[in-house]
Formats: C-alpha cells, structure tokens, sequence
C-alpha cells in the first residue's frame, strides 16, 4: 500500500528515475546469481570427475586383488 502512495506522488521523470533503478538493481542481483549458479556448475562436474576417477580405481583395486 506504501507502495502505491510513493509512486502515485511522483512525477514522471521520477517514476523513470525509479523504473530504471529498480532495473538496475534486478539486474545486479540476476548477474549476481547466475554466477553463483556457473561457480556451483564448475564444483559440481570436478566433483563428478573426482568420483568416476575414485570408482574407476576402487574398481581396478577390486579386480587386481580378486585375479592375484
């Protein structure tokens, strides 16, 4: 409701002034989150590498001590 009273008292070089703030400051906080998103994307697959190369040697580890 505050809301509606703010922006009903303004003029229209400064609901632009405010559009384009409000705008700006979205686009901050997508930036923001999207590279956290690309930093979680990067841990996720060295985590996914880590755990096909431990399988891959348990497996191996497994298969020599069975065939000795």
């Amino acid at each position: 409701m505050d809301i509606d009273k703010k922006l009903g008292d303004m003029t229209e070089r400064e609901l632009i002034i405010f559009v384009i703030g409000e705008t700006r400051s979205i686009k901050k906080t997508l930036c923001s989150h999207l590279t956290y998103h690309e930093k979680q994307d990067e841990r996720h697959w060295k985590l996914f590498l880590g755990l096909l190369l431990t399988s891959i040697t348990v497996v191996s580890g497994i298969l020599v001590a069975v065939l000795c």
